[in-house]
């Protein structure tokens, strides 16, 4: 880009560049992002929640719900299964999503909403737990 002989180097538009390699979002992402968005909408967003705190909640709960199908397989048993999914969200994601997961926790703890409260808690052990390489003992 050029603007009275200014010269601005933008890094989006450089593909060989280890930024745009990470950040490069795959459909995946870009799902997770919308989940995402349905969890915790951003304050300089257009998204209108649904009227009434039930309604938030249950939005809420089936966002937990979505991120969990995307990112989690789903198994008849109680364990959580790796999905390959998951290797495809960037780690910078990851962080926003924890972040996410913890504000909305603390707020659904002390709103009373204990079944969100307990839906978030299930999805990020669920997550950290296929993240995390087994340790033995």
């Amino acid at each position: 880009l050029c603007e009275r002989g200014t010269f601005y180097k933008s890094h989006s538009i450089q593909e060989n560049s280890d930024a745009y390699r990470e950040e490069k979002e795959s459909m995946i992402m870009l799902a997770a992002r919308i989940f995402l968005e349905r969890l915790e909408p951003p304050k300089s967003s257009d998204y209108d929640p649904p009227s009434g705190t039930e309604p938030d909640v249950e939005d809420k709960l089936d966002a937990v719900r979505d991120l969990s199908a995307l990112l989690l397989l789903q198994s008849p048993s109680s364990e959580p299964q790796f999905s390959l999914n998951v290797t495809r969200v960037t780690p910078t994601f990851l962080s926003e999503l924890s972040s996410a997961m913890a504000r909305v926790h603390e707020e659904a703890v002390s709103s009373d909403a204990n079944l969100l409260a307990s839906a978030i808690r299930k999805f990020s052990s669920s997550l950290a737990h296929t993240l995390e390489p087994a340790t033995s003992i």
